[in-house]
Formats: C-alpha cells, sequence, structure tokens
C-alpha cells in the first residue's frame, strides 16, 4: 500500500469512529429525552385507559416521533460500527 492509501484508510478509520462517537451521543441524549415518559404511560397503561390525558405534557405524537428518531439513530449506529471494523 502506498503512503496516499495508509492515510486515507486512517482518516476513513477515524471519521467512522467520529461518527459513531457523535450517533451515540444523539442516542443518549434523545432517550434522556424520553425518560420524562415513562410515568405518566405507566400510569396510562396502568388504568387500562386511551383517550384520557394523565399529564398534560404527554404528546403522543412527539413521543411516537422521538421514538422514530431513536429506531433510526440506532439503524445508523449498527450501520456505523460495521464501517468502523471494515476500517479497522
Amino acid at each position: 500500500m502506498t503512503d496516499n492509501q495508509i492515510t486515507l484508510g486512517r482518516l476513513l478509520s477515524e471519521t467512522a469512529h467520529l461518527n459513531y462517537q457523535l450517533l451515540q451521543m444523539q442516542i443518549d441524549r434523545l432517550e434522556c429525552e424520553l425518560i420524562p415518559y415513562i410515568d405518566p404511560l405507566q400510569k396510562m397503561l396502568a388504568k387500562n385507559v386511551e383517550h384520557e390525558v394523565v399529564d398534560k405534557n404527554l404528546c403522543l405524537p412527539t413521543l411516537h416521533e422521538k421514538l422514530t428518531r431513536l429506531h433510526h439513530l440506532k439503524f445508523e449506529l449498527n450501520q456505523t460500527e460495521q464501517l468502523c471494523c471494515i476500517a479497522a
């Protein structure tokens, strides 16, 4: 391998690792944002009601959006982890 190929390989590896760290930070932040939803949802499930609002801060569309985003971020994280393994 030439020096340029080695440098490019290292750059790719470092970029993949930085992207992995960024995704992990985004996932951690989003999971922290979801924590306040846990108690109101547990109360809803315990009462077995569908439309009663247990907490004014419980916004189901927002919760759905955050959970969907979390799912996508975890998928991206998995892809980046595979790229890190290939680049290593």
